[in-house]
């Protein structure tokens, strides 16, 4: 089925659901989403290998895995978690979170809808807050209605997200997460370059923006960054051989992994 380009974020969705489905599968699997299944659907698991390259689907199993390592690293001691366009995340069921930990997850109210539909049974590890929200428009007031406190630590995840907006409204809601943090705040977050957005593959064909050097933009808006690709030390788990291209080498299509912390 050709979709547009909206059309097909909100798909995505579901495509990283069968994705992790996939991995959970495996005797080898470094993470287990026991509800990605029921959630990714009988489409998306069955056109998830005609629509992402294996090395895509690596890339998002490495991912995860990163940012579960990065939550479970830091909360506690924070206790606030924003995750934008959540889609079908399920680390607020399926992660071994404190009680009191306040996870936001902010998305389309029809993808929401859908995922408390499935899971209405299953029972949060922490409290979870599901914010309609469309991130391009004025989202910020209903994260704070819902209880979240910009004065206090928190942790971010954009997780598939960026290189889907313009470079203009990757660049406002960037700066929007950079105001609403305090310092020592987490953020984990993926890029593409450039040139991966020229790329022409099935999945990469919606991608809209393309950061070079992301430790430049993030510094920017007062972060200090670590940056993997996949196949760094700690960014592999055995699943990218071997190491990727040095970044100096140029005219290579490259996705970015990144951990920052809000400087003092």
């Amino acid at each position: 089925m050709i979709r547009s380009p909206e059309q097909f974020v909100s798909y995505s969705a579901y495509l990283m659901a069968a994705i992790r489905a996939q991995e959970t599968e495996r005797r080898d699997r470094i993470f287990s989403d026991p509800f990605a299944a029921q959630l990714a659907g009988k489409e998306a698991m069955s056109l998830l290998d005609k629509q992402v390259t294996p090395q895509d689907q690596n890339f998002v199993v490495i991912r995860t895995r990163m940012f579960d390592d990065l939550l479970l690293k830091h909360a506690p001691p924070i206790k606030q978690v924003v995750i934008l366009a959540a889609g079908m995340d399920t680390r607020a069921f399926r992660l071994a979170l404190p009680r009191d930990l306040q996870l936001y997850e902010l998305d389309y109210a029809e993808i929401l809808e859908y995922k408390n539909v499935e899971l209405a049974n299953v029972m949060p590890k922490c409290e979870r807050h599901a914010i309609a929200a469309d991130l391009t428009k004025l989202w910020t007031p209903r994260l704070f209605a819902a209880g979240y406190d910009s004065s206090q630590a928190s942790i971010w995840l954009l997780e598939g997200l960026l290189m889907y907006l313009n470079e203009a409204d990757a660049h406002t809601l960037l700066q929007t997460v950079s105001r609403m943090t305090a310092p020592g705040s987490h953020i984990g977050l993926d890029l593409v370059n450039r040139k991966a957005v020229i790329d022409n593959d099935p999945y990469r064909v919606y991608f809209r923006s393309g950061v070079d050097i992301p430790e430049v933009v993030l510094s920017d808006y007062g972060w200090t960054t670590q940056v993997f690709q996949p196949g760094d030390d700690g960014a592999s788990f055995g699943r990218c051989k071997p190491p990727p291209l040095d970044r100096d080498i140029p005219d290579t299509a490259r996705t970015f992994i990144i951990h920052a912390t809000k400087d003092s």
